[in-house]
């Protein structure tokens, strides 16, 4: 996933199909959120980033809590 965020290099030099998918990865997102922030700088579109953040994040929760629930009961 580093690899495919942008921290290295421009997501630009990517295929196009790749750098579809990379837009998706939670650490691309970060990286938009935050490369501003070191520019003094508040990210432009922030949005996107937010959303597929958070969607990362109860995904994660939700699917955590079921395996939880799952090991409890056995």
């Amino acid at each position: 996933m580093m690899f495919l965020s942008g921290i290295f290099f421009p997501l630009e030099q990517l295929p196009p199909l790749v750098r579809a998918i990379s837009q998706w990865l939670p650490l691309t997102n970060a990286v938009d959120l935050v490369r501003p922030l070191f520019m003094d700088q508040w990210p432009t579109q922030w949005l996107r980033p937010v959303a597929v953040l958070g969607g990362f994040a109860v995904a994660g929760f939700w699917i955590a809590l079921a395996l939880t629930r799952r090991r409890f009961r056995v």
